[in-house]
């Protein structure tokens, strides 16, 4: 028997990722532009781009979402609201938001758009839903600390607010954005886009008293959220969407990850709920991995939410080119020995391999 399934939210920083997102069945691609989003050099389009990432989602049936979700400050906000009307104008189907103020400000200005209130709102009660709701968004994506009892608890209390949350990738040890240690250390705001992933360093702790060391290695670096095993249920529990994490990654993960949500999402559509196996999972474990977790769907993690001795890394295929098969397309890329330090693939080799259906206007 059929059942209805969440929209698949896939990330992209890049025109070649939202190619990949739309190659690989994402039902929605959210990404940011130029400036005024959380993430900084490396995950930014600009608005031709943005106009040509709308022309191929609408195409094909997807939705582009603008990431709009930093802290404004006071002199910001006329640049910004200009801003946002010129990616309203390139055709974007909402905005994601962090700032309250910004929200207020949007519904007026903007009462046509769109609103999604962003993670970093931290919204993990119905109290917290229920405020954005009053304020005017369409839609929150929820807290990721939130458990399945939680979700079911917000769409009892507010069943017209879209629910949208993370089923892939990252996690902040913090609250998501809320986090003070990378603007401490390094002065690189997490919430103004610029977090320095302070914690994903190795430390040693000490008695200070004594100097004793007691204990040492990855000590506050979470482990990335995989939550294949729990997708019946958070369907179940009335989420919306499913989110992927990565704008900063590359198109080959984006396809990837992708596409095996996209596959356990349409045999979930088939009325088949079983989890999928480890070799279904694979492909998600090799082209990056930390060490995985459920994340809080199944209760609260505690220690085992920590990676302690993981360090960030790519597991690509020990091959000079990686072919990573999608809906319809293929994405060819070089990967270059230590791709993960930043040495980039030829992009415009992997365009050139995509189908002209997903090329768009030149």
């Amino acid at each position: 028997m059929s059942r209805p399934v969440p929209e698949l939210l896939a990330p992209a920083g890049s025109l070649d990722a939202v190619r990949a997102a739309l190659g690989n069945g994402a039902d929605a691609i959210y990404l940011g532009v130029d400036k005024f989003n959380a993430r900084d050099e490396g995950a930014q389009l600009t608005l031709d781009d943005l106009e040509q990432s709308c022309s191929l989602a609408h195409a094909h049936g997807a939705r582009i979402y603008l990431t709009f979700n930093i802290l404004f400050k006071p002199a910001e906000l006329h640049d910004a609201l200009h801003h946002l009307g010129e990616c309203i104008d390139r055709g974007i189907d909402a905005a994601i938001v962090q700032d309250l103020g910004a929200v207020r400000l949007i519904r007026k200005l903007y009462p046509g758009l769109e609103i999604h209130g962003s993670t970093q709102m931290t919204v993990h009660d119905e109290r917290g839903a229920r405020v954005l709701r009053d304020l005017g968004c369409d839609r929150v994506v929820l807290a990721r600390e939130n458990t399945l009892d939680d979700i079911r608890a917000i769409r009892r209390a507010v069943p017209e607010l879209v629910l949208e949350s993370f089923v892939h990738g990252a996690l902040c040890i913090a609250y998501s954005g809320q986090c003070y240690m990378s603007g401490m250390i390094s002065e690189r705001s997490a919430n103004r886009g610029s977090c320095a992933q302070s914690c994903r360093k190795d430390y040693v702790l000490a008695d200070t008293a004594s100097g004793a060391e007691l204990d040492r290695g990855y000590l506050i670096s979470a482990r990335d959220l995989g939550a294949w095993e729990h997708l019946a249920e958070i369907a179940d529990a009335g989420i919306h969407t499913l989110k992927v994490e990565g704008r900063k990654k590359k198109p080959e993960y984006v396809a990837t990850v992708t596409h095996g949500y996209r596959e356990f999402l349409d045999r979930l559509a088939a009325g088949d709920s079983r989890p999928p196996t480890p070799a279904e999972v694979q492909p998600l474990v090799q082209i990056f991995s930390r060490g995985f977790t459920g994340g809080m769907y199944g209760g609260r993690a505690g220690r085992d939410y920590v990676t302690r001795t993981q360090q960030t890394e790519w597991k690509l295929p020990p091959q000079d080119e990686l072919m990573i098969a999608t809906r319809g397309a293929h994405v060819f890329g070089e990967v270059l020995k230590g791709m993960a330090g930043g040495n980039n693939c030829d992009h415009h080799q992997k365009a050139r391999q995509i189908p002209e259906r997903l090329r768009g206007p030149r």
